[in-house]
């Protein structure tokens, strides 16, 4: 079911890229074949390679993959080589690309975050601030540079925020949320005294939200003498320059919307040529 539901994701895009047709490609270019390759224009953390792979199978191209998803590639390395109809190579590039380009600068990202965070044993986590459309792929793009994925849908956890405390007092809408036995309760706090009283109240997960590293150090400092047994995550205006202050500290979770909203694309390219004249042949999977 999730392959189905990817496929058809995939080829909205695609549908949404080639409106009525590339009318460029359908003036100048025949029914000939060519062959093409991807190639890494830096190093980085390879993401969308199965997404790739779907799009190339679904639209009637060979394909040789030569790197996995999750794995490091360096400059100027052959990602992918594919051969069919050079038509359908071009109404795909543009696409393809860009889905292996914004993945993999995710993935990227995710891993120096992750690198900084492991010194600690700290976890890293992405939020839900993510592309509408396309968060799916930018939560598996995290997953696979070495992080979490915090929540999917509204559905995956209980998280009582500050909008929702303007309207109903902490302790209530804790004993409210924990009657739904089958999901964590996890509650967003202001101040180290608000994360006491809701430990007190029987959260699960604490997020400690826009908080300075000191004023992390004041709340874990509280939430430890209590011998409160609950996860504590840290969120809001982490970056990859500070994580170090705040992982230092050594809370369960960092999430930081950075890895999603701030990630670089990591640069690629598709290279078309006539039959052989690239990497020789290649062959249809």
């Amino acid at each position: 079911m999730e392959d189905v539901i990817i496929i058809e994701r995939l080829l909205s895009y695609l549908r949404d890229d080639l409106g009525y047709g590339d009318i460029t490609t359908d003036s100048i270019i025949g029914e000939n074949d060519a062959e093409a390759v991807i190639l890494a224009k830096e190093a980085g953390v390879l993401a969308g390679m199965k997404e790739a792979l779907i799009l190339l199978e679904h639209i009637g191209l060979g394909f040789s993959q030569k790197k996995e998803d999750g794995e490091v590639f360096g400059k100027g390395e052959v990602l992918i080589e594919i051969s069919g109809r050079a038509k359908a190579m071009l109404n795909i590039e543009r696409v393809l690309l860009n889905i292996l380009m914004k993945m993999s600068g995710i993935a990227t990202t995710t891993k120096r975050a992750v690198e900084i965070a492991d010194r600690y044993g700290v976890r890293v986590s992405c939020t839900r601030k993510t592309t509408p459309g396309f968060g799916y792929f930018e939560k598996k793009a995290v997953k696979l540079g070495g992080g979490l994925t915090h929540r999917f849908h509204l559905d995956d956890l209980i998280l009582i925020k500050d909008n929702h405390l303007v309207l109903v007092e902490l302790e209530d809408a804790i004993a409210s949320a924990k009657e739904n036995f089958t999901k964590k309760v996890e509650v967003e706090v202001a101040s180290a005294e608000e994360a006491v009283k809701a430990c007190n109240a029987g959260a699960d997960i604490v997020m400690l939200d826009n908080f300075t590293p000191e004023q992390v150090e004041h709340a874990l400092l509280l939430i430890n003498q209590s011998g409160y047994d609950v996860i504590v995550e840290v969120s809001g205006g982490v970056t990859i320059e500070n994580l170090n202050s705040y992982a230092r500290l050594k809370p369960d979770i960092i999430s930081l919307s950075y890895i999603t909203t701030a990630a670089r694309w990591v640069d690629m390219s598709l290279k078309l040529g006539k039959l052989q004249s690239l990497h020789g042949s290649i062959p249809h999977n």
